[in-house]
Order: C-alpha cells, then sequence, then structure tokens
C-alpha cells in the first residue's frame, strides 16, 4: 500500500457509510512488538495486533476472539468529536489505556497526559499514579469514581461513557478532568 499505511486505512473503513463493510474485523500484523504499536493499532479502530515473528496458534486464538468480540473496537468519530470539542475549549486532551477489570492496570499513556499531570516522563507518571486508572482520581473523588468504572465497565459497548472527577497533579496542583472511555477488545483482553 504505497499511499496509504494499515492505521490510516482503518481508520477509512470504520468511516463506511455501509455498517456490514464499517464493522469489518481488522487485526494489524507488524514487525514491532511495542507498546505504542499496539496502542496505534486501537486508536485506529482495528480490533487486534499480532508482532512478527508469531507462533500460528497465537493467530488463530487472535482470530478467534476477535470474530467473537468484533463490535469492541475504539470508535474514534466520538472520541475525535470529544476531543475536537474541549480543545476549542482551551482544555488539553491526553489518551491512556487501562485494564478493564482487577486493578484498573494502566497499560498505556501518552506524552499529553504525562504533562497533564506535571510529569516529565512516562515512569514518572506511571509512579506518580501507582500504574492504576483509581489512582488518577483525586481521593474525595475515589468512591464515587470506583461506582462509575464498575458501571462504565458492565454496560459499556462498542459506544462511550463518561466519568468526570478530579486529579492530583505531581506539583500538588488539582484539575478537573473528564474521561470518555470506549471499551475495547484487542485481541487479548478487554481494555478502556
Amino acid at each position: 500500500m504505497p499511499k496509504l499505511g494499515g492505521y490510516e486505512s482503518s481508520k477509512i473503513i470504520r468511516e463506511f457509510e455501509d455498517t456490514k463493510k464499517a464493522n469489518i474485523p481488522i487485526i494489524a500484523i507488524t514487525a514491532n512488538a511495542f507498546d505504542e504499536d499496539r496502542h496505534r493499532a486501537m486508536v485506529s479502530g482495528m480490533n487486534a495486533h499480532i508482532a512478527k515473528p508469531f507462533e500460528i496458534g497465537e493467530v488463530y486464538k487472535t482470530l478467534y476472539n476477535v470474530i467473537k468480540f468484533k463490535n469492541y473496537y475504539v470508535n474514534f468519530k466520538k472520541i475525535d468529536a470529544f476531543k475536537d470539542k474541549y480543545i476549542k475549549l482551551g482544555c488539553k486532551c491526553g489518551s491512556f489505556v487501562y485494564k478493564v477489570y482487577g486493578d484498573e492496570e494502566i497499560t498505556y499513556v501518552d506524552n499529553t497526559t504525562v504533562e497533564l499531570f506535571g510529569c516529565k516522563t512516562k515512569d514518572e507518571f506511571m509512579l506518580h499514579v501507582g500504574g492504576s486508572f483509581k489512582t488518577l482520581v483525586h481521593p474525595d473523588d475515589i468512591d464515587r469514581v470506583e461506582r462509575d468504572i464498575i458501571n462504565q465497565q458492565k454496560t459499556a459497548d462498542d459506544g462511550v461513557d463518561y466519568v468526570s472527577y478530579r486529579i492530583t497533579r505531581a506539583d500538588g496542583e488539582v484539575r478537573d478532568a473528564i474521561d470518555i472511555g470506549c471499551k475495547i477488545f484487542n485481541g487479548h483482553e478487554f481494555v478502556f
């Protein structure tokens, strides 16, 4: 594909008016196993990412899971609309990915989110928040937000859900935040 990459193609496919075509399962197969590549595949609307070299058993398992959960991919139209709205209001918008069940472990964070929390690096951010979505939240909001997270995980489909909360930056400043969550299946597990 000399003029268009896989990530861009995925976004275009997801915009098709014919929903049968727009919802076709898409799996990235790349030479890279980095978290950044997995994240790019997810936010482009792909259903899964497989890194080379791979075992054929892994491919079969991923295909089975993707077909089973084919509607759980990022609805980037809604997310982009959300981001555009808040960027026009002068807000900064970043993204992060966390595992849906258990302790809401953060598996990816972008540089804008790192900056929002007053940190210089991703490692500093992870240390600051303890690697969990729950620890992003100001202590006064934690009970309500935990209930909202559980509800979001139970009810979210391929659409989006909102959680509002406050954060405490590394410099001690407290700020309001709104999270738009999209429950997705990345080929191996559910994440937001």
